[in-house]
């Protein structure tokens, strides 16, 4: 995810003085024109030796080309992320226009690849890189989406990094709704674009890397009142007293702004997070990791409760865990993963939005990912 300089020499035109009369030319004397010949060499080789000791400086390692593939296939027992009484239904046939779908559950082929650079400028390391993936869902097509992620961290002190980075997710399919202009159920779908920043200090064993983004969700126009613009906070506080152990927990707040008026989906969410990762002794190549986080989340229209009941007064709880394990062989990495995530929602004026935002989504998947670079010659 890197950039390789290449120097360029620019030539200057100069006018030609061809024709023209030179009050200073004589004839001069031969050792003249001999010390001026070897007064040339000696700056050429001198201009030659510090041009070639200030790239030494510039970069002082030699840029690497870092690729990365990955297959991994998910079986997902509720990718529309329906409610239990919203999956009855569906089985029942009941009311079959709102569940225009296939199947409750689904297989993902999921597959990445990850294009970057490794450099160092000055003498501090950096990286740039872009990672692509595409989620491919077998029964339910229409659910399928990618997205793209570029990224940027350069080291600028001792311990200390920055980074910037951008995703691009466009034509996420929600789930289906009711249509606002009608009574049929069509997909609802957005595109999400988010911007970031961020800082890195290692301190011994500790590491702090504080973040700001801002993330754009681009809906479909037959749902523009969802369209929300969002501030993200947070950090991370990790520490590693070695290579086979790093504990780090996270905190992130979020306020989105949607553009509303009717329905208002605007929320604070605060949300905490920890995970640890680990490799037993003796056993490296090996490493088993596990996390656990919950967002809250207070939706903040004003809108009172008879223009808007489904958001107004309503609060989320959504807790995700997940554990994996991992196994290098070379250049070739084994994964085994498991997630779960589930909502919990309240709200004191439609006791329905509850049956139906409520839901439980288990993830289980196995992947192979093959890691790879070579020097830029």
């Amino acid at each position: 995810m890197q950039k390789a300089e290449v120097g360029e020499r620019n030539t200057k035109s100069t006018k030609s003085t061809e024709g023209r009369p030179n009050p200073e030319s004589k004839i001069q004397n031969p050792k003249s024109k001999i010390r001026s010949a070897v007064g040339c060499k000696l700056l050429a080789v001198s201009l030659l030796v510090f041009s070639a000791a200030h790239a030494q400086r510039i970069i002082r390692a030699e840029p690497r080309v870092v690729t990365s593939f990955g297959v991994r296939l998910v079986y997902d027992d509720n990718p529309f992320r329906y409610s239990s009484e919203d999956i009855d239904s569906f089985v029942a046939r009941v009311n079959p226009a709102k569940f225009p779908i296939r199947s409750a559950d689904d297989l993902d082929l999921n597959l990445s690849a990850e294009l970057g650079m490794r450099y160092a400028l000055s003498g501090r390391p950096g990286r740039v890189g872009l990672d692509m993936r595409l989620h491919a869902y077998a029964s339910n097509w229409e659910k399928s989406y990618g997205l793209a992620r570029l990224d940027l961290r350069q080291n600028l002190w001792t311990g200390g990094e920055v980074s910037a980075g951008a995703l691009t997710m466009p034509g996420y399919l929600v789930r289906y709704y009711r249509n606002p202009s009608g009574t049929n159920y069509i997909a609802c779908r957005f595109a999400e674009y988010l911007a970031r920043a961020g800082l890195a200090q290692k301190v011994g064993g500790f590491a702090f890397r504080p973040e700001y983004g801002y993330e754009v969700d681009d809906y479909i126009r037959q749902f523009d009142c969802y369209d929300t613009k969002a501030h993200r906070l947070g950090g991370e506080v990790s520490f590693s007293p070695g290579p086979a152990l790093v504990v780090a927990a996270e905190y992130a707040f979020k306020t989105a702004k949607a553009a509303g008026p009717v329905p208002d989906i605007s929320y604070d969410q605060h949300g905490i997070s920890g995970r640890v990762r680990t490799s037993p002794s003796g056993m490296r190549d090996f490493s088993l990791e596990g996390g656990y986080g919950v967002e809250y989340r207070t939706y903040t229209t004003a809108n009172p409760p008879s223009v808007d009941p489904s958001h107004a007064g309503r609060f989320d709880r959504i807790e995700n865990m997940n554990v994996g394990a991992s196994y290098r062989l070379g250049q070739v990495r084994l994964e085994l993963a498991y997630e779960r995530e589930w909502r919990y929602v309240a709200s004191p004026y439609e006791q329905e939005i509850e049956d139906v935002k409520r839901y439980q989504e288990n993830r289980l998947g196995f992947g192979v990912r093959y890691d790879g670079s070579r020097s830029v010659r």
